[in-house]
């Protein structure tokens, strides 16, 4: 008599690349959040700055903060952005192309 083997579930393992992906995630969403923390000080700051230099009314100071707000925040995004890309254009590629 053969003894009929049963088929074994293939075992759970941590995958590498999981956890690396939910690192990256975790890292660039914090990273995210400082430098948009950092535009809106920035903005902050010349909103001040210019009611103090000029004595304008709340309005004309909240006008310029919010336009270095919007500059900083299209600059960081673009370096961000072109940073991608570049790693992007590095990535080895695992799988070959079908023929």
């Amino acid at each position: 008599m053969r003894k009929i083997k049963a088929e074994q579930p293939p075992q759970r393992q941590h995958s590498v690349s999981l956890i690396s992906t939910v690192y990256h995630v975790l890292v660039t969403t914090v990273c995210q959040q400082r430098n948009d923390f950092f535009s809106v000080l920035a903005g902050v700051f010349l909103g001040l700055l210019v009611s103090q230099l000029f004595a304008l009314s709340l309005p004309l100071c909240f006008i310029p903060g919010v336009g270095l707000f919007l500059v900083i925040l299209v600059a960081q995004l673009r370096y961000q952005y072109t940073q991608w890309r570049d790693t992007i254009g590095q990535l080895k590629v695992l799988f070959p192309k079908d023929a």
